[in-house]
């Protein structure tokens, strides 16, 4: 049941059900409404089973944000779809920023990076890592901090912390060493989720939240997944920003120590 406006003079509770049949309003349910005083039957149009024409294609829509009908596996498609599109983004900017770099040398000027671009690099680096941490770092804190915290608090608090700090570093470090440091750390982040599963397996005292159901442990497995790979792609990106093109926007010059680094050529000198 969810309270509404509980001392308000359009008070209400709503009673949520769900029917693998049918569409629902909600999440994962449909609800009745009720007088929360009275506990007359305010509408039943949201309820499975009871919509009129208007409320089907409201609750259509409902479902197709939340992907709340076909079940789990729907749910994973939505997953892989939204990493999709951010993945699109995350490379469109990228291939914007080389296109415009290579038509500069085909054309025989030199290549000069622009305040501009390097700026729209360091955003695009920071709000699209920001984002994977953010997320990986907000499911890692409900699971140590669930007790007495509102939950959509919490995830909210969690997850804007690490993204706007993830922006903010990427135009203090420069859109190539960012680049690595965030991929690394957005790796290390998404590993935490299953870390945390791991310990509250392991120490049942630990205030860590666990589920051993089949989709929370596919949900770990997956982000298990994800911090290996991020953090192969970190190993791989650090080849092209230290040793890559110098005239593109993701150079950063070589690793302190190396030669021909700055540090190197100042040690020499």
């Amino acid at each position: 049941m969810q309270y509404l406006g509980p001392v308000s003079e359009h008070a209400e509770v709503r009673i949520g059900g769900e029917n693998l049949d049918h569409m629902v309003r909600g999440a994962d349910r449909g609800f009745a409404a009720m007088d929360p005083y009275t506990g007359e039957l305010e509408g039943t149009e949201y309820l499975p089973g009871h919509e009129n024409a208007w409320t089907d294609i409201v609750i259509s829509i409902f479902a197709l944000h939340f992907g709340s009908y076909g079940g789990a596996f729907m749910r994973w498609v939505y997953v892989f779809m939204g990493l999709a599109g951010a993945f699109l983004f995350y490379t469109g900017n990228l291939l914007w920023v080389e296109t415009r770099r290579r038509k500069q040398r085909r054309n025989g000027g030199q290549v000069e990076q622009k305040r501009s671009t390097r700026l729209m690099a360091s955003a695009t680096v920071g709000v699209c890592w920001g984002s994977v941490a953010g997320i990986a770092i907000a499911m890692t804190a409900g699971k140590w901090l669930y007790r007495g915290v509102d939950p959509a608090s919490l995830y909210l608090w969690a997850y804007y912390f690490v993204f706007l700090a993830a922006v903010g570093w990427a135009f203090v470090r420069g859109p190539g060493r960012s680049a690595v440091e965030l991929i690394a750390f957005a790796g290390v982040a998404w590993l935490t989720v299953p870390a945390t599963a791991l310990l509250a397996y392991l120490f049942p005292a630990m205030p860590a939240w666990i589920q051993t159901a089949p989709g929370p442990l596919a949900v770990d497995g997956t982000a298990l997944v994800a911090g290996v790979l991020l953090l192969e792609m970190a190993r791989r990106t650090a080849k092209r920003v230290f040793h890559g093109n110098t005239d593109s926007v993701w150079y950063a010059g070589k690793p302190a120590g190396e030669p021909g680094s700055v540090a190197a050529r100042v040690e020499h000198a």
